[in-house]
C-alpha cells in the first residue's frame, strides 16, 4: 500500500499543467498586461518628453555659448555678429536662415543631434541708436521640435513650456516684439522645405 502511495505521489510530481490550469494562467497574464501596458506606455511617453526637453535645453545652451564667444570677439561698434551669416528666408517672417551654415553645424556638433525644427530669437541691436548690445547676444525666445511628429517646445525667456506663447506675448500683428523685446529670428534647422521663414511658423502653429 505504501509503495502504491509513493508511486502516485511521484507520478503527480511529474505531471504537467492541465488545459484548465493553462487557461487560468493565460487569463491572469492577459489581465496583468491590460493593467500594466497603459502605465508602461505612459512611462515611455514621459521618457521621450524628458529627452525632448533635455535636447532643447542643450541646443539653446550651445547657441548661447556660440553667441557669448562672438560677443567676446566683437568690436564695440558691431551689431550682432550673427547678422552677417545666413540669408533672409520668408516673404512675411523676415527670419534669417542659418540651416546648413557653419554656425548651425557647430551647434549641432556640440549637441550631437540636429532637430527637425529649431529657431531662436535674439534682441535687435543697432549701433546707430541707443540699445543694449547684450540683448542681441542673448537668446530671448526659442522654438524646438526634435522630430517632425514631436510636440513643439518653447523657451519664453524664462522657462521651457509646451503652450504656444506667441499669442500671449505678441504685442502687434506682423511684429517680432515678444515680452517687450524687438527680436530677429534665426532658423538653425527646419526640415520642411525651402521656404523656411514662413514655413516653420505655419508648421508650429499647425501643431496647436
Amino acid at each position: 500500500m505504501q509503495k502504491r502511495l509513493r508511486f502516485l505521489r511521484e507520478k503527480n510530481k511529474e505531471r504537467g499543467f492541465t488545459l484548465v490550469e493553462l487557461i487560468v494562467i493565460i487569463v491572469i497574464l492577459v489581465v496583468l498586461a491590460a493593467a500594466l501596458i497603459p502605465a508602461l506606455l505612459g512611462y515611455i511617453d514621459k521618457a521621450k518628453r524628458e529627452k525632448d526637453y533635455l535636447v532643447a535645453k542643450e541646443c539653446m545652451e550651445a547657441v548661447q555659448a556660440q553667441l557669448s564667444n562672438m560677443y567676446a570677439h566683437r568690436s564695440p561698434t558691431d551689431g550682432c555678429a550673427i547678422n552677417g551669416f545666413g540669408s533672409y528666408s520668408g516673404m512675411y517672417s523676415g527670419d534669417v536662415n542659418l540651416d546648413d551654415s557653419d554656425e548651425a553645424k557647430e551647434v549641432f556638433d556640440m549637441v550631437g543631434v540636429e532637430p527637425y525644427a529649431f529657431l531662436v530669437g535674439l534682441g535687435k541691436y543697432s549701433k546707430y541708436k541707443d540699445s543694449d548690445p547684450h540683448c542681441a547676444y542673448t537668446v530671448q525666445f526659442a522654438a524646438f521640435c526634435l522630430e517632425k511628429d514631436s510636440q513643439p517646445l518653447y523657451f519664453d525667456g524664462e522657462e521651457w513650456i509646451e503652450e504656444y506663447p506667441w499669442t500671449k506675448y505678441h504685442l502687434g500683428s506682423g511684429s517680432n516684439t515678444f515680452h517687450g523685446v524687438e527680436m530677429q529670428m534665426y532658423i538653425y534647422s527646419y526640415g520642411g522645405g525651402y521656404k523656411k521663414g514662413d514655413g516653420v511658423w505655419k508648421y508650429l502653429q499647425a501643431k496647436h
